[in-house]
């Protein structure tokens, strides 16, 4: 069970701090942390200008 919260504190850590660089992208930001953690890809699509490089 500790190994779990630790895990819980780590992901609200990283996603608090990618929130605070890349503004209203939450959901976003939840797919990517969930690639990372199954070690698996994304392809990240969108208009010009709204931050896919920066979150890559």
């Amino acid at each position: 069970m500790d190994n779990i919260r630790k895990f819980s504190d780590l992901y609200t850590r990283v996603t608090d701090e990618v929130s605070k660089a890349i503004i209203g992208k939450h959901e976003v930001t939840r797919i990517l942390m969930i690639a990372l953690i199954v070690k698996g890809h994304v392809l990240i699509e969108g208009y010009p200008g709204t931050a896919k490089t920066k979150l890559a």
